[in-house]
């Protein structure tokens, strides 16, 4: 005999005693804890998923694929096309609040694929935000995953900021970025 709390069974035959305890387990579902999801596990983001998402007031979004724009409480978006076989979380992109017009993160995309952001006004890495000189930016490499500060220089049209290493030559909507070695990196575009 064997005694489970206030159950006593008798042993029995192998296949009647599994079948026993299984239908004895399966009574005993157990309810997810805070930390674990209850969205089902076939559940499954799409192309339109963002529409039950995204609130209405949000302008700047990524869809789980694409980063998207559209006019607020707009229904259609402008999303970049890149494809993808599954789509991630929805989120909206506009910032919490609104920073002054001295404050920028400006993202680039130079021709070969190389990427970088220019902060200017401010630098957040975390829950830290450092304050910038007026006349300095943070150089982020998405590559080499490395930040730096450059200093304002004289340039003959457009912005020129540099250090030691990198020299970063803006106008416009467009930049130039040279390094060490030769490095450099034509046609980046602000994203």
């Amino acid at each position: 005999m064997i005694k489970l709390s206030n159950f006593t069974l008798k042993l029995i035959p192998g296949r009647v005693l599994m079948l026993f305890l299984g239908v004895l387990l399966m009574g005993c579902e157990s309810t997810p804890s805070a930390t674990q999801s209850t969205m089902p596990n076939n559940f499954a983001y799409n192309s339109t998923s963002w529409q039950q998402v995204i609130p209405e007031a949000c302008q700047t979004f990524f869809d789980g694929c694409n980063k998207c724009q559209r006019a607020p409480g707009a229904m259609a978006a402008a999303c970049t096309r890149v494809a993808c076989m599954e789509y991630s979380e929805p989120k909206c992109l506009d910032p919490t609040s609104q920073p002054s017009a001295s404050t920028q993160a400006i993202t680039y995309i130079c021709d070969d694929n190389y990427q970088f952001v220019v902060s200017i006004g401010e630098y957040h890495i975390g829950d830290q935000t450092i304050s910038l000189a007026a006349d300095q930016v943070i150089f982020s490499d998405y590559q080499l995953y490395i930040a730096t500060p450059l200093q304002r220089t004289s340039s003959g049209s457009g912005t020129r900021y540099h250090n030691d290493v990198i020299d970063l030559r803006m106008k416009g909507k467009q930049a130039l970025v040279s390094g060490p070695e030769g490095m450099q990196h034509q046609n980046c575009i602000e994203q």
